[in-house]
């Protein structure tokens, strides 16, 4: 009789344990059901500190123009160069948008066709460029692995070619618009980010529209974003008024 106890209370445990451990294997699995999650943060492996999180910064008196910009890298430094890993963005979506103290919303700029004439191109160093990774200093090369596509209305950065650098390019290249002390600073962007890149939207104050390196310091930044699985619009708030 003990021995029949004893084996009915084994079955038991060990069929709550199978249970249990089935339990934390399905909450792993990324599925129909269990999709993968477009808002997760996708911070570099090597991202500097300052860097890695958004920050949202204060509209500076001092300072009368703007500039967005966005960069993208690889995950990692050391990742296997490929064509993979890109990002693509449609810059006909593409806006700065001013926001009054009362909420009111306008549309100070379109990214649209300002990067260039030609169907199909590479941007060039007056509207983007690959520097090296961190930007350890000021100097680039035109954005060679960037193809703008007047047909699909899309510009594609191919990230993965080049893991030990970044794909740094700015709203068009002019890209400096006067702004008021009162207003806050949102940038919209519809997106497609593919296999190991990051991206992320960030913004620089210039003391005037005239204004160029290094007379400039970063407005914010927002978080690193991953692999959206399709194209999705995202919009940060690039700076704040206070």
């Amino acid at each position: 009789m003990r021995l029949i106890i004893f084996s009915k209370l084994l079955l038991v445990l060990c069929l709550f344990g199978l249970t249990i451990f089935l339990d934390s294997c399905s909450e792993k699995v990324v599925g129909p059901d269990k999709p993968k999650p477009t808002d997760s943060i996708s911070v570099p492996t090597d991202c500097p500190p300052w860097q890695m999180y958004k920050r949202i910064g204060s509209n500076d008196l001092n300072f009368k123009a703007i500039q967005p910009w966005f960069q993208a890298v690889t995950s990692g430094p050391n990742d296997q160069a490929e064509s993979f890993s890109s990002v693509e963005i449609k810059p006909l979506t593409a806006k700065l948008i001013e926001i009054s103290a009362d909420n009111q919303e306008k549309v100070i700029a379109y990214l649209s066709d300002e990067y260039g004439e030609t169907p199909e191109r590479a941007l060039i160093t007056n509207e983007g460029g690959l520097f090296s990774r961190w930007y350890i200093d000021n100097t680039f090369e035109p954005l060679v692995n960037s193809v703008y596509n007047y047909q699909n209305n899309s510009l594609k950065i191919l990230v993965g070619r080049y893991p030990k650098r970044v794909s740094h390019w700015w709203f068009n290249s002019h890209g400096k618009y006067p702004k008021q002390d009162n207003c806050s600073y949102d940038v919209e962007i519809e997106v497609s980010i593919n296999g190991n890149a990051c991206f992320q939207i960030a913004a620089d104050f210039y003391k005037t529209t005239a204004s160029d390196y290094p007379d400039n310091k970063e407005a914010g930044h927002s978080d690193w974003f991953g692999d959206t699985n399709g194209w999705r619009k995202i919009r940060f708030r690039v700076c704040q008024f206070q």
